[in-house]
């Protein structure tokens, strides 16, 4: 039988993914108004809510940048720079920089679910493979959303971000 922390994982990634899909159809209708209004701010807005959001996920992971090597500390350097461009370059629809938090997140509760799955390769494999399969989902689901469009280069986007956060979440957790 699972421990309740186990139940708590399953239950809070199977709860974020509904909440992800269950937003595919309400996102637009928030959004779209604001954005039609104040195209800049919403931009800046999406820029200042991801960098808040790594900010708070080294605050609360801090503890485990100490006594790091050079080398990891590069390489979570290395991760922060990636998602700077992305955020710059890669996403020029405001609303799409929220995938990076979004699939970076499920990413660490899809981590949780697989904890202590052995071999470790293993349980990278299932993360990765299950945020990919979300993010596909989620875009496909977006092909039949009248006011949603489908889009491969999303799906990319939504695997990157998960992809981006294990490797950052694994240098965290390096020994």
């Amino acid at each position: 039988m699972r421990s309740p922390d186990r139940k708590l994982d399953y239950l809070f990634f199977i709860g974020y993914v509904a909440l992800v899909y269950g937003m595919l159809s309400i996102t637009p209708m928030i959004t779209k108004p604001v954005e039609r209004g104040y195209p800049s701010l919403f931009g800046i807005f999406g820029n200042i809510a991801v960098v808040l959001f790594i900010l708070l996920a080294l605050a609360v992971f801090k503890h485990r940048l100490k006594g790091k090597s050079p080398a990891t500390l590069a390489g979570i350097a290395a991760i922060l720079l990636i998602y700077a461009f992305l955020l710059i370059y890669e996403t020029p629809i405001a609303v799409e920089k929220l995938h990076l938090i979004e699939y970076g997140f499920m990413t660490y509760l899809a981590l949780r679910v697989v904890r202590n799955v052995r071999p470790t390769d293993l349980k990278y494999l299932i993360v990765i493979l299950t945020v990919t399969l979300i993010g596909i989902g989620d875009e496909l689901m977006q092909e039949v959303i009248p006011i949603r469009v489908c889009d491969v280069r999303d799906m990319l986007m939504n695997s990157l971000a998960g992809l981006l956060a294990l490797v950052l979440l694994i240098l965290l957790d390096e020994r």
